[in-house]
């Protein structure tokens, strides 16, 4: 959905993903090197992340951020919340595509900022994840920003796929 909400954490801030942010993503989500843990797609071309964008956007289930690498002021990702019920969402979507960025904690960062506002700002009482178990580093973060694991399962390509949670500290 359009939106105007923001938020920090150290060496990242998120805001509203633009319409110019979204060639970064189409380049980095071609590159099968970058987009090894993600959903595979076909090759996504300009005409169809367009599409994507305005979905995206018009979606009353769906806040998409870019991540902005404050140090550099560089966009170097993106980041959203999806699938919202009355006391909790699901964060994901995560890429962080500027090679430059990687090592830097940007992900985590990220992670973070997005649970806090999730949590404290739209009031959540929990944020879910799903992902890959073999895809470490990005459990890595999750864990690193709080994330629990709570359950795991075997996907259609027999992957096995982490559920993990973060809850809210009131109550």
């Amino acid at each position: 959905m359009w939106h105007d909400y923001t938020a920090t954490c150290q060496n990242v801030t998120l805001r509203p993903l633009e319409e110019g942010d979204i060639e970064y993503l189409r380049q980095w989500r071609n590159n099968k090197a970058e987009s090894k843990f993600l959903s595979q797609v076909d090759y996504i071309t300009e005409k169809a992340q367009k599409n994507w964008f305005i979905n995206c956007m018009s979606s009353d289930d769906n806040i998409t951020f870019a991540i902005v690498d404050n140090e550099r002021d560089v966009f170097t990702g993106s980041i959203a919340l999806y699938n919202f019920s009355e006391n909790a969402v699901e964060l994901g979507r995560l890429m962080v595509g500027d090679p430059d960025s990687h090592g830097r904690h940007i992900g985590r960062n990220a992670v973070s900022a997005l649970s806090d506002l999730a949590l404290t700002e739209l009031g959540k009482d929990e944020v879910f994840l799903h992902v890959y178990k073999d895809n470490i580093p990005a459990v890595t973060v999750y864990k690193q920003a709080g994330y629990k694991i709570v359950d795991e399962h075997v996907c259609e390509d027999g992957k096995i796929e982490l559920l993990m949670s973060l809850k809210s500290s009131k109550g």
